[in-house]
């Protein structure tokens, strides 16, 4: 690894560090505060699409099916997550964010997002493209990697 790479990859774990360590308290009910990083992950992405499958969730998380099954069990014990047959094709299944979590949530991602914009402002508008592009250019090596 070159000198240059070195140090990029230094900065960038020093910057996730400090990210970690100063992120603000956020209001969690102690339901979400127990959550493990997977079915963080699945609530994220639910509040993101609303509703999906099992199987689109597993896809996204590059999990298999039982894997996820349990997760979302897990979840929709503790009444984070809910369960509804299609009306149509019953043999269909949706998955969603039950209504007394939706709205804490959404609370939690527009905090995070608030915080990550915080962040950012030390970014002049032209570094902040520039940011985009490099970290575009890497989502498209890492999505190349990917069909290796």
């Amino acid at each position: 690894m070159d000198e240059t790479t070195k140090k990029l990859v230094k900065s960038l774990k020093e910057m996730t560090q400090l990210i970690r360590k100063r992120k603000p308290s956020m209001s969690f009910d102690d339901t979400v505060k127990q959550l493990s990083l997977a079915q963080a992950e699945v609530l994220i992405y639910l509040c993101e699409h609303k509703k999906a499958k099992m199987s689109d969730i597993a896809k996204d998380a590059n999990v298999k099916l039982p894997t996820m099954t349990e997760i979302v069990d897990k979840l929709v014990k503790k009444g984070i997550l809910k369960r509804e047959r299609d009306e149509i094709d019953r043999r269909n299944v949706w998955i969603s964010v039950s209504d007394n979590i939706k709205n804490k949530t959404k609370k939690i991602m527009q905090s995070h997002d608030r915080y990550i914009e915080k962040i950012l402002s030390a970014l002049t508008m032209e570094e902040k493209k520039q940011a985009i592009n490099i970290i575009n250019k890497i989502v498209n090596n890492l999505n190349k990697e990917g069909e290796v």
